[in-house]
């Protein structure tokens, strides 16, 4: 039995009305009604006493008694289409630089296609580039391969001449290679770095922000964390700190709750075997997944608990614990490039104090001053 669509009109109506159209001639043809009667037929689709319904009851009759398609030139007059919205090129290229495959991705089948996700992942990235018109060229291919998964990133051509070639590199790869990899890196102890004990509840931790960056193991509470190694970090440009901001508000945060914090490890896993344990170099690419429950980076906050910023000296809220000190070192960098919003001022005490939160980022870097 063919169930029938049901159309209203009315102003709360999901149903795009060229979508109830194609449906109902659909089901016309398959409950084997001659053509010429659809534009009476096609009331089965109606609700009774609905907008759509009186219409109809007024509708001149010659529409009526007409063909379908001068039926559905009137209907769509009086019920117009929904327009759909279509992404820009710059939307499907903003898509294409967040495009991301992980390493526990790797080597397994699509749940519903059962196909290899290096080639869903490979023929998903060619569909963007064609849909953001940079397919025929190199735009962009060496910043999506910066962000594969570094047991692959050698074996996938940076240097291709276009989208065609850059991705037919990433299908080439032999699920047998992939899986002998990862039983490598698993077996190597770089499949899984050691993560935060996060709970939702922290520990009280109180201090100054000056922890952070004068001390290895200031604010690291409970966390295990490899500490990044104090060293100079050149400043960006301004096409570079474009893209550290579109890669900063690409990240969605996970929520302050058991399953988002879990979420939240398993992004710091794939962030160590992406960049590494030691010595990564802060970047526009570069994303640290920041707590769940703190501020965004680049808000005026405080480095130590991620909250709103104290001031200088000032105590972290009691319950509020600490985050990653590698975190903290992230978001000084972040805030350093980026500045930040002019609202947030009202949590500092003074522009000076502002400048001193960075300050021992800076030094720390082999920037800024050294008095």
């Amino acid at each position: 039995m063919v169930e029938r669509t049901q159309f209203s009109g009315d102003i709360d109506e999901k149903i795009n009305s060229k979508d109830f159209l194609r449906t109902a001639e659909s089901q016309l043809l398959t409950m084997g009604v001659a053509e010429a009667k659809f534009a009476k037929k096609v009331t089965l689709f109606f609700k009774a006493g609905s907008r759509v319904d009186t219409w109809y009851e007024e509708l001149n009759q010659e529409v009526k008694d007409g063909d379908w398609d001068k039926f559905s030139s009137e209907f769509l007059k009086e019920f117009p289409s929904t327009q759909i919205a279509k992404p820009t090129e710059f939307e499907h290229r903003k898509e294409l630089l967040a495009c991301r495959i992980t390493v526990e991705e790797l080597g397994t089948r699509d749940e519903d296609t059962q196909e290899w996700t290096h080639h869903r992942f490979a023929r998903k990235l060619f569909n963007l580039a064609k849909a953001a018109k940079i397919a025929g060229s190199s735009s962009d291919i060496i910043a999506v391969h910066e962000n594969l998964p570094r047991m692959i990133r050698g074996k996938v051509k940076e240097d291709a001449k276009d989208w065609e070639e850059f991705t037919e590199s990433i299908r080439k790869l032999e699920v047998r290679w992939i899986k002998d990899r990862k039983e490598e890196e698993k077996g190597s102890g770089r499949w899984r770095q050691s993560w935060p004990q996060r709970s939702q509840t922290p520990a009280n931790r109180t201090g100054s922000n000056e922890d952070v960056f004068n001390a290895t193991g200031g604010g690291r509470s409970n966390f295990a964390a490899p500490v990044y190694p104090r060293r100079q970090i050149p400043s960006l440009n301004e096409t570079q700190k474009t893209t550290l901001r579109a890669n900063v508000d690409m990240y969605k945060q996970k929520p302050n709750t058991s399953e988002g914090i879990e979420e939240w490890k398993r992004d710091l896993v794939n962030f160590f075997t992406t960049w590494g344990s030691r010595n990564p170099q802060f970047n526009e690419r570069m994303v640290y997944p920041y707590t769940p429950g703190t501020l965004k980076p680049g808000s005026g906050e405080c480095f130590k608990c991620g909250r709103a910023w104290h001031g200088k000296g000032g105590e972290c809220p009691p319950g509020s614990g600490s985050i990653p000190v590698n975190e903290g070192h992230w978001r000084a960098f972040v805030q350093r490039e980026l500045g930040y919003p002019k609202a947030a001022q009202v949590n500092v005490v003074g522009e000076e104090d502002n400048e001193w939160m960075l300050l021992g980022f800076e030094q720390g870097n082999g920037e800024g001053s050294t008095a």
